[in-house]
């Protein structure tokens, strides 16, 4: 459970910055770097779950 709410809380952190402070958002959604650096922050959340669930397999 962990694992899941840590993959999910950069995402509710960016919803709450947006619904709070859209100009330091909006720097990411229209500038063409800011693009860029979504998608690596995406990545990097996706290996970050994938690594957490590996660890936290328990083998029996």
């Amino acid at each position: 459970m962990t694992g899941t709410v840590l993959t999910l809380l950069p995402l509710g952190i960016g919803i709450m910055l947006y619904l709070t402070a859209t100009e330091f958002i909006s720097v990411l959604i229209y500038h063409p770097n800011g693009k860029y650096l979504i998608w690596t922050g995406i990545a990097c959340v996706i290996a970050g779950h994938l690594v957490i669930q590996r660890l936290v397999k328990v083998k029996v």
